[in-house]
């Protein structure tokens, strides 16, 4: 059985990620498993105690609130409870010893800006899990995911497209992959076709598009194109947290965080450790 876990801290972003997850793999057999890491250094025992019932008590009245919502509870929906001083270390932990196969999060917390599309909790847990996550923007609702938008750099992408076309044959989407490369290069070096016939007779998968397009500006190209097609998620392939932060939280990106609401879809590059 598939197997989702969903970190929540009961923020109203958190709980949209959850009725995202629940949406989006309604009439699939999913495992979905919330849960709270308590910060927490070695306090009182009568402090974390108070903690962990206050999180049962939060956890009944999200599932009171979904129920209001005419959202479906899934048959496997549980909730567990952790506590450590290092978060994204502790749910990473969990998802592993548990074999987690995907993380749904928030993509901001109430305790970070809303200036930035993706918080530093959920870059810090991006960049800590080999994991694939889905972060969900706030306020961000489901919608069929019929196209993903996967920016390359070219450099590992018969992994890439192995990985992603797995994800994207449970919806039967369009993976539209685009490379942004700069004038000096040339046009000759790239031959969109022939990728795409070439990817397409990989794996045997005709939902494949690829883009290749020439401009020295690599993060507004991509923003435009994200744009221009409106994809249901965005997916990007990392092994170093710098993509991330360039593309969904510097201060270049502020605009395209309040302009673009889309998911974002990681996973770690092949040669991560």
């Amino acid at each position: 059985m598939f197997k989702v876990l969903l970190p929540t801290d009961f923020s109203n972003t958190s709980q949209n990620a959850i009725v995202y997850a629940l949406e989006m793999f309604k009439g699939f057999e999913v495992d979905f498993d919330l849960l709270h890491v308590i910060f927490y250094e070695g306090e009182e025992a009568n402090d974390l105690k108070d903690l962990k019932k206050n999180a049962t008590h939060e956890f009944e009245l999200l599932k009171n609130k979904l129920g209001k919502n005419n959202i479906e509870i899934p048959k496997h929906f549980s909730f567990h409870i952790e506590h450590g001083n290092h978060i994204s270390q502790m749910i990473d932990n969990y998802a592993n010893d548990h074999k987690k196969d995907l993380l749904i999060i928030g993509a901001t917390g109430e305790i970070f800006s809303n200036h930035h599309l993706l918080s530093e909790r959920t870059i810090e847990l991006i960049s800590v899990t080999k994991i694939p996550v889905l972060s969900i923007p706030n306020n961000t609702s489901y919608k069929k995911i019929n196209d993903i938008i996967y920016a390359t750099d070219l450099s590992d992408i018969d992994f890439e497209a192995r990985e992603l076309i797995a994800f994207a044959k449970l919806f039967d989407a369009f993976v539209h992959f685009v490379h942004v490369f700069p004038e000096m290069l040339g046009t000759t070096r790239f031959n969109p076709d022939h990728i795409t016939n070439d990817l397409i007779k990989k794996f045997k998968y005709p939902n494949i598009t690829f883009d290749a397009i020439m401009n020295n500006e690599v993060e507004k190209s991509l923003v435009d194109f994200i744009k221009e097609k409106q994809p249901a998620i965005v997916a990007v392939f990392t092994h170093k947290r710098n993509i991330i932060e360039q593309l969904f939280y510097n201060s270049v990106s502020k605009e395209v965080s309040i302009k673009i609401d889309i998911p974002i879809f990681t996973f770690k590059k092949n040669a991560e450790v």
